[in-house]
């Protein structure tokens, strides 16, 4: 049986717990200089609580539990947190000052392996059942839904692609309606490029995860050791401990991501044995990419497993760096449907996402102004350069020629800035604006002390993402097209399960970004067949959420599956 005690201190004074074996021996460490020298202890200014196994006292009388007022808030404060804040106000220790506390011990009964094994089975059990539903819906509305009317013949396809030249690229640039035909001639190349997403995916995972697990289960090891729960930012107050580790719950709801991304992986294939390749009809097909969502997917479930083995400061981006893997394969995905010849490549996406996991990595470590002001400059540029790619249709130097020739020609008038293309230099206009403004609001939201950087991070690219999905879905019914059943109730689905999912993940239980005595003040209780909290449900519904946002980017397109190319707008 497990007991869990509850501490709570009044008026918000620092102090330290400790439960050790009761021993016969002496000395008792009982002081506050040496309390931290046996048994499981913590610090906290607000409440605290300590989970107390009996395995963990055999051959033990019993144990004790020790409360250390400290005479300042050294313990507790921003000195001893791993990233201190330039930001925040410390306030100067007053060991002179008369500290007064209330405290209050709850103990409670835990669990138990009862209690365990019907969560986690449940959870399972319910997991498991839905994966095959979805799968068997997904199996029929291949079979019978918008894309069964449509007749698939194997084709032989080949590259009908020659090198343009400089008038070929002029007319190219001067053209005021794009269309499909025109920007996919390489569909091989497509295919080979596609499958590239996938093998550097499972390359990148494999490398990042071996050091992720080595380093969690060093630290989790600490913790048993030392005893010294201030090195992870669990949820004290929903915490179940099992199998070696602190913190089982969080670490199991995780099981979420790897069902759901086993099961897009296998709808993809099966869709692949329907939909081979489309000769100059539909959007090209992407199955590499599809897979590699599905692979980033499973892998996020892993990678937020370790992370929750040890939460921390210094392990942030472990949860996080599959998040930016995905909304980038989002982001591609939806510029790729309309320009496969001209999309970046596998090389090219992911030197860049490693680029951004190690601004990441350096504005977690060290989130100090010029960290930030270096990262707006640099992401500033790069949507500079970005949006000159797509508005020139990967040909910038020609087109930056173009305009050159245009002003020496027209002089400085309002001929030689006219867009071409009208339409796409407002929407990338207003993509540029949105990216201005959030870089703005996150130098603001950082001078008041609200956000952190690794956060802000993956708020703006996951913006990105619902900016541009918007944006495609906006333009093809402006362009005549429809969203077929099938996308829209996957997009429901997925705007339903994220806005729930959303409410639970804002509503935080802990705090990486402040010191874990502090960090304690945000813990909840459990919510969910008194095992899970708020977090593990995100993560439960986080999977699907995620599942049913790739499966309606699968689905938005099936509409135009069988018309042709040089019919297909491009936006």
């Amino acid at each position: 049986m497990l007991e869990r005690l509850f501490f709570i201190t009044f008026p918000g004074s620092c102090a330290m717990i400790s439960c050790a074996k009761l021993s016969m021996e002496c000395p008792v460490f009982d002081m506050y200089k040496d309390i931290k020298y046996e048994g499981i202890h913590q610090t906290m200014n607000i409440k605290g609580a300590v989970t107390i196994r009996r395995k963990d006292f055999q051959g033990s009388q019993g144990f004790f539990v020790v409360l250390v007022a400290h005479p300042d808030d050294t313990e507790c404060g921003q000195s001893h947190s791993a990233l201190p804040s330039p930001l925040t106000a410390r306030e100067k220790p007053n060991a002179d000052a008369n500290i007064e506390t209330k405290v209050t011990v709850l103990v409670r009964d835990g669990l138990g392996w009862k209690g365990y094994t019907k969560a986690a089975w449940g959870a399972i059990g319910v997991l498991l059942l839905l994966a095959v539903i979805l799968l068997a819906m997904q199996m029929a509305l291949n079979r019978y839904g918008t894309i069964a009317k449509y007749c698939f013949d194997d084709v032989i396809v080949t590259d009908h692609y020659h090198h343009m030249d400089g008038e070929q690229v002029c007319k190219l640039l001067q053209e005021n309606r794009l269309t499909l035909s025109l920007l996919a001639r390489q569909p091989r190349k497509i295919k080979k490029r596609s499958y590239n997403y996938l093998s550097h995916t499972l390359s990148i995972a494999l490398f990042y995860s071996i050091p992720v697990v080595q380093l969690v289960v060093t630290y989790q090891r600490i913790v048993n050791i030392t005893g010294n729960e201030d090195m992870c930012y669990y949820n004290f107050l929903c915490a179940h401990p099992a199998f070696g580790f602190s913190d089982f719950n969080h670490i199991f709801s995780n099981i979420g991501y790897v069902v759901f991304g086993i099961v897009f992986i296998l709808v993809v294939m099966d869709r692949h044995r329907i939909i081979q390749f489309r000769k100059e009809k539909g959007i090209p097909v992407h199955y590499g990419l599809f897979h590699a969502m599905g692979v980033a997917l499973i892998i996020e479930g892993l990678l937020s497993a370790c992370y929750h083995i040890c939460p921390s400061q210094s392990n942030y981006q472990f949860d996080t760096s599959f998040m930016y893997v995905m909304t980038v394969l989002i982001m591609v995905k939806l510029y790729q449907n309309r320009h496969p010849d001209i999309n970046a490549t596998a090389y090219t996406t992911f030197t860049v996402l490693g680029a951004v996991i190690f601004m990441a990595t350096v504005g977690i470590l060290n989130g100090s102004l010029s960290v930030w002001v270096l990262f707006v400059v640099s992401y500033s540029a790069l949507c500079v350069a970005v949006s000159l790619k797509i508005y020139f249709l990967n040909h910038v130097l020609d087109g930056l020629k173009q305009c050159k020739g245009m002003i020496q020609k027209d002089g400085f008038s309002s001929d030689a800035f006219k867009p071409v293309r009208k339409a796409r230099f407002c929407l990338l206009l207003t993509s540029n604006l949105a990216n201005y403004a959030m870089l703005v609001s996150g130098l603001c939201l950082y001078s008041r002390n609200v956000t952190d950087f690794g956060t802000f991070l993956l708020g703006l690219l996951m913006a990105n993402a619902v900016i541009q999905t918007i944006f495609y879905t906006s333009m093809k019914l402006c362009a005549g097209e429809r969203v077929c059943p099938e996308a829209t109730i996957y997009g429901l689905l997925g705007a339903a399960t994220w806005v729930t999912a959303g409410f639970f993940f804002l509503d935080a239980a802990t705090l990486w970004t402040v010191t874990p005595a502090e960090s304690r003040q945000w813990n909840q209780p459990c919510v969910l067949l008194d095992f899970y909290d708020k977090h593990d449900v995100w993560h439960l519904l986080s999977a699907p959420a995620l599942y049913f946002t790739f499966m309606f980017l699968m689905c938005l397109d099936d509409d135009i599956i069988d018309r042709p190319q040089c019919e297909i707008p491009v936006f």
